[in-house]
């Protein structure tokens, strides 16, 4: 219940401030509501679960890396 109570209000505050910096004509607007349709979803019951953690986005980006850096690298 406090996850939705996040996702709900984090949702509100980007349309908020989406008007509010569309008003000054500022072009982080969008970008404002993105993050925070994006922080919402992480507090979403169903779906939250689902996204990806730090540790998993770690993962992805930098197990090839490090692979690289292993086999080609430090083969000398």
């Amino acid at each position: 219940m406090v996850n939705s109570f996040f996702m709900i209000g984090s949702l509100i505050y980007g349309i908020f401030f989406l008007f509010h910096l569309l008003k000054k004509s500022s072009s982080d607007a969008i970008l404002m509501l993105v993050l925070c349709c994006f922080i919402g979803g992480y507090f979403a019951p169903y779906y939250g679960e689902k996204w990806p953690t730090v540790e998993s986005l770690y993962n992805i980006l930098y197990t090839p890396i490090s692979a690289y850096i292993n086999q080609e690298l430090l083969k000398k």
